[in-house]
């Protein structure tokens, strides 16, 4: 995976790029919220990308949107 995103960071990435909220995101994982704002505070820093929309589009670039 990209820049050394664990196979987790990319699960939350790919729904990060769906859209979802981090309470979205927990609920489908079954993992706290505080958990799934976690994994994004990580892939943010990871990717070197300052917002959840850029994220998305990262996902997108590196083939790990939903729709990939």
């Amino acid at each position: 995976l990209p820049d050394g995103l664990t196979e987790r960071e990319a699960e939350v990435l790919r729904l990060v790029a769906g859209g979802k909220t981090d309470k979205e995101i927990a609920a489908e994982l079954s993992i706290a919220t505080r958990t799934a704002s976690n994994h994004v505070r990580n892939i943010l820093s990871k990717t070197g990308c300052a917002t959840r929309a850029a994220a998305a589009s990262y996902a997108t670039k590196h083939g790990l949107s939903a729709d990939s």
